[in-house]
């Protein structure tokens, strides 16, 4: 049996004289007009729920969308990379060459193989510093792949803070939502939906760093320690198991 105050209160209220069914009638349906009023402000408040949840995928969606785009950025620096190195290993093969044919003419003669020592001399001085800038120009990469991995890192950490902030307002609008007659069961679907929803976008954005971290690892730019290190990190970390 349905329990409400306003009609207890309209029925106390009333003038003493004989109620008849007509005004217990007319009471009632005021009762219900209220309820339903109550129950279209908690369908609005679903609704505004609704929306929210809706703009939350459209900002993974985006993630998704620059994580795809430095991958393929990334991808691209690779290639040219690789395109230089193939250009330099053609240029010093056909130094090879010359220096086979140069070292048939210092054996003839004595006079151009000194002038030639001391041209080596410089071209030994001139590769030591090409070296060295290189040197330099790898630590700097390593140096912006280390920065990398730690804005990774604090992305994912900044996220997680996020998400557990949703779910404590979360949880503070379903104690909210108790006291105005919504059933537990209800609530229990949604946040199970929600929690579910959010779980697969992160374990996206996991596979795809990961695959990043793979193609790093692959090309030498991350040791594997590194590698452990990132895979071990939530909110799916993996562990290898010793045999």
């Amino acid at each position: 049996m349905l329990y409400n105050k306003n009609i207890n209160i309209e029925i106390l209220n009333m003038p003493k004289k004989k109620t008849t069914i007509d005004d217990l009638a007319i009471i009632m349906e005021k009762g219900f007009k209220k309820h339903d009023e109550m129950f279209k402000k908690q369908d609005e408040r679903f609704k505004k729920q609704d929306e929210r949840f809706k703009k939350q995928d459209e900002r993974f969606k985006k993630q998704d969308e620059k994580f795809d785009d430095l991958a393929i950025i990334m991808e691209k620096g690779f290639k040219k990379h690789d395109e230089m190195f193939k250009k330099q290993d053609e240029r010093f093969k056909k130094q090879d060459e010359r220096f086979k044919k140069q070292d048939e003419k210092f054996k003839k003669q004595d006079e151009r193989f000194k002038k030639q020592d001391e041209k080596f001399d410089d071209l030994t001085t001139v590769v030591e510093k090409g070296f060295k800038k290189h040197d330099k120009m790898f630590k700097e990469q390593n140096e912006n792949f280390d920065n990398l991995v730690i804005i990774i890192k604090d992305s994912f950490e900044n996220q997680d803070k996020r998400i557990d902030k949703k779910f404590e307002q979360q949880d503070k609008k379903i104690g909210e939502l108790k006291t105005t007659m919504v059933t537990k069961d209800y609530l229990d679907e949604k946040m199970a939906d929600l929690r579910g929803d959010l779980a697969i976008l992160i374990r996206k954005e996991d596979t795809k760093l990961k695959a990043l971290i793979n193609i790093l690892s692959k090309r030498k730019v991350i040791s594997p320690s590194d590698q452990e290190k990132i895979y071990s990190m939530e909110p799916f970390p993996e562990l290898k198991l010793g045999i």
